[in-house]
């Protein structure tokens, strides 16, 4: 936990036919909401709907190398890695989008008429600790939640939830 060489890489390929992006990160969904987080950062930097943006499932053909993914820090190193490659994408895109000015389907048809990369990797470095330190921060958090459950009959109902 404490090697800064593990880090977690994103990979974008714009679709020049209709825009959308599909995005494929080192990071695995399962019912935290990585991809959809990071669905959400990537429309965020670019010109785009979330539902222009595919994010497909973790496979090491597309994204090798990449950290495990628990420890409740992996959606935030797959959207920073995201939000990496949004960024060399756009530097990729300048000229064509000309400040925003031109619609991103526009800017995407040129720039791959001209040749232009349009699938981009890059990596998000977590940051050398020192040990025994194996975070940056900590959060804590606690939730309770008071259920009424029917025994006979099997209804449920949520009767409060804290979450502090």
């Amino acid at each position: 936990m404490t090697d800064a060489g593990v880090g977690t890489a994103t990979k974008l390929d714009v679709m020049c036919e209709d825009g959308t992006v599909q995005v494929s990160t080192g990071g695995t969904e399962m019912g935290q909401g990585l991809y959809t987080k990071v669905a959400q950062a990537v429309a965020s930097k670019l010109p785009l709907k979330v539902s222009d943006v595919i994010v497909t499932d973790s496979e090491t053909s597309r994204v090798p190398n990449s950290a495990m993914t628990g420890g409740s820090a992996s959606s935030e190193c797959c959207v920073a890695s995201a939000l990496n490659a949004c960024d060399t994408l756009l530097d990729n895109l300048a000229p064509y989008l000309k400040d925003n000015t031109v619609p991103w389907t526009d800017a995407v048809a040129a720039a791959n008429a001209a040749g232009v990369n349009m699938s981009v990797t890059e990596f998000m470095q977590k940051p050398a600790l020192p040990a025994p330190q194996m975070f940056n921060y900590y959060v804590y958090c606690a939730g309770v939640c008071e259920v009424e459950l029917d025994v006979l009959t099997g209804e449920t109902e949520i009767r409060r939830v804290d979450i502090a």
